[in-house]
């Protein structure tokens, strides 16, 4: 990793990334953007972190200075009667980042557990190179080096590494079978139809997981 990565690194993880987040959310949603910055707008405001913040920031260096500049302190000491329609929602928005958040911290950890004893597994589509998932780790600083298995490579690290797996999380879906049902979650346990599965660039193979799965996701998102 660059030093220069590893200082812009830093410096987001000290940064209100959730007011930042939810600046890009009421002023930038509705535009219209190329392909890569939409999917990146998306990526970082769905779930802000150092990792998405680095993706966006790549894909839009003027956001690097919106991200310096937000911080909540001043929309929060205002009474709720008194916020306007920029700031009516804040409350609402803070808590679905931290939400997606800890979802993402619960279920990668599921995952990583569930594949370390064998009861989870990884894949790829057959017919696609992973070269989003390879550029996506490339900007946090993660490359596979020149001889390693490539789809080996890719599933020790998002598996294993959290900010691997944060970086890519709009790509994965997790599939498995509850009963006779198949059912299909997004990496922060939103559950999806199957087409998700089609065009995700990750898939998660739950086996006999899919029950304990399906609780952790209520607990996480429904607090049961």
């Amino acid at each position: 990793m660059s030093s220069a990565l590893a200082e812009l690194l830093d410096h987001l993880r000290s940064a209100d990334l959730n007011m930042a987040a939810f600046e890009f959310v009421t002023e930038l949603r509705d535009g219209v953007y190329p392909k890569e910055m939409q999917q990146a707008l998306q990526l970082f405001t769905t779930l802000p972190c150092a990792e998405t913040g680095v993706i966006l920031i790549a894909e839009c260096p003027e956001a690097a200075q919106i991200i310096a500049l937000s911080n909540r302190g001043f929309a929060q000491s205002l009474p709720k009667d008194l916020r306007g329609p920029k700031f009516d929602k804040l409350d609402k928005w803070m808590a679905s980042f931290d939400q997606n958040q800890k979802a993402c911290k619960a279920i990668h950890e599921f995952l990583l557990n569930g594949a370390t004893n064998g009861t989870i597994s990884i894949g790829f589509h057959r017919m696609r190179n992973q070269k989003i998932l390879f550029d996506r780790l490339s900007m946090i600083g993660i490359r596979k080096r020149f001889l390693k298995n490539g789809r080996q490579f890719l599933r020790d690290k998002i598996t294993c590494d959290a900010s691997a797996f944060r970086s890519v999380v709009d790509l994965i879906c997790i599939h498995g079978a509850d009963g006779r049902r198949e059912r299909f979650w997004n990496a922060l346990g939103a559950e999806v139809g199957p087409q998700l599965h089609v065009q995700s660039e990750v898939q998660y193979d739950l086996s006999i997981n899919a029950n304990g799965f399906a609780q952790l996701v209520d607990q996480v998102t429904n607090g049961v």
